[in-house]
């Protein structure tokens, strides 16, 4: 008899550590190792778990992958808003836009500030996957069910990445390559900003470099 309950209270064991350590695993990563994680593996991330590590990257003042996140966020937000013929009112779009609104707009003029930094975040978008894996993470009740069959997302991902880069990626890595063209975005960015004081004089600095922004944008492909 006792030699037939040792093996069984051995199995318990190891069964309950399997448990235990199923359950330990299956927390959500928060901090540092979210960030490690989607730059490592991102192919289970929805767009808004892009945008919330991109924030966490932010946060933790590591600008470069916070650039790389939120740039994959809206490659593959734009990605899954044709795979899901997303409604522009429905609850997906409408909460990538508030962030957008809420961090967007202070997080893109730091990311303009360096090319090679921008440089390099192209780089990274150029070699990472846009397609996500069919076990991602996308809730039925936020984003319904897809509308493009699997055998078309690989196309879809290219030509979505491809978009990207032929209007944004390119013409702002025309732009930054030009030495006046950054020290006139950053001036006026950190005059929008108010970290320069509004005198006369930063005034008529700032209606300059404006211009200078402007006819940046414009030769690179990027004035309206």
């Amino acid at each position: 008899m006792k030699s037939k309950i040792i093996p069984i209270i051995i199995v318990i064991l190891i069964v309950a550590a399997g448990i235990f350590l199923a359950v330990r695993n299956s927390k959500p990563l928060t901090g540092e190792a979210l960030v490690t994680q989607m730059i490592k593996d991102s192919s289970k991330a929805n767009p808004s778990q892009l945008y919330t590590a991109s924030q966490t990257a932010y946060e933790l003042g590591d600008l470069q992958s916070a650039g790389f996140l939120v740039y994959a966020a809206r490659i593959r937000a734009t990605f899954d808003v044709e795979r899901f013929g997303l409604d522009q009112a429905g609850p997906a779009i409408k909460e990538w836009q508030q962030i957008e609104d809420q961090y967007g707009y202070i997080l893109n003029p730091q990311l303009m500030r360096d090319p090679t930094m921008f440089n390099t975040n192209a780089k990274m978008i150029e070699d990472w996957p846009v397609v996500p894996s069919p076990k991602a993470d996308y809730p039925a009740e936020v984003y319904g069910e897809i509308k493009v069959a699997e055998a078309d997302w690989f196309e879809l991902g290219q030509k979505t990445k491809k978009q990207f880069t032929d209007t944004f990626f390119n013409p702002f890595k025309i732009f930054l390559s030009d030495a006046k063209n950054v020290e006139a975005l950053n001036f006026v960015n950190d005059y929008n900003f108010s970290k320069i004081p509004p005198t006369e004089e930063n005034e008529a600095t700032y209606v300059a470099n404006l211009k200078i922004v402007s006819q940046g944008l414009s030769a690179s492909g990027l004035g309206h």
